[in-house]
């Protein structure tokens, strides 16, 4: 077996850890309600020497806002365009080694092993940020826990979040540069969540 296939495989063992929590398409996933889904995210890198990176993130899918967003925005999904909201894990300090060569650890077991211990620290806090960040006891109290993004397209989509709760208010002030966007926006994208919920 491969570094690579050892590392996927170990991953898959990892998530009967974690209740309810399962390992599809390179992402640990939970769905706790109909309107949402929580995924932590390696985002490994593998390479020949054999080695992995890892630059994992922590978020949120909530598929209405996904299909009203590919609407308003007319723009297909592209990678990492399924979080609704999302938290880079290395932006918040935590414990983990980025990257694992196999040749520092003398066997392939070892440096699995090294990878693994990394993800411990990585879903430990994922599950404990989702727990204390979301509340998903119903569908408006989980859309009000959804913190603030005010760049980029996450910035749009949580517009749209606030469309659902009836806060035009907050995508009228976003629109006309009253909510600084701390980056370059859409003004066309932002229009149409206006005119998609008026």
């Amino acid at each position: 077996m491969s570094f690579k296939a050892s590392i996927v495989n170990a991953a898959k063992l990892k998530a009967d850890e974690y209740d309810q929590w399962e390992f599809k398409r390179n992402s640990y996933k939970y769905k706790p309600a109909d309107f949402c889904e929580f995924l932590i995210e390696p985002l490994w890198t593998f390479r020949s020497l054999p080695s992995v990176s890892l630059q994992p993130v922590v978020g949120v899918l909530v598929p209405e806002v996904e299909k009203i967003w590919t609407q308003v925005s007319g723009l297909k999904k592209g990678p990492c365009s399924f979080f609704s909201g999302v938290k880079r894990a290395d932006n918040l300090k935590l414990r983990y080694r980025p990257s694992f060569y196999q040749k520092d650890y003398g066997s392939e077991e070892l440096a699995v092993a090294a990878v693994m211990e990394a993800f411990d620290y990585i879903l430990s806090y994922g599950t404990n940020y989702i727990n204390s960040q979301y509340d998903t006891s119903s569908k408006e109290t989980f859309l009000e826990s959804i913190e603030q993004v005010t760049r980029g397209n996450m910035a749009e989509k949580y517009c749209i979040v606030r469309g659902l709760l009836g806060d035009l208010d907050y995508v009228n002030k976003f629109y006309k540069d009253e909510i600084d966007p701390g980056a370059p926006k859409s003004f066309k994208t932002t229009k149409n969540i206006l005119d998609y919920f008026s």
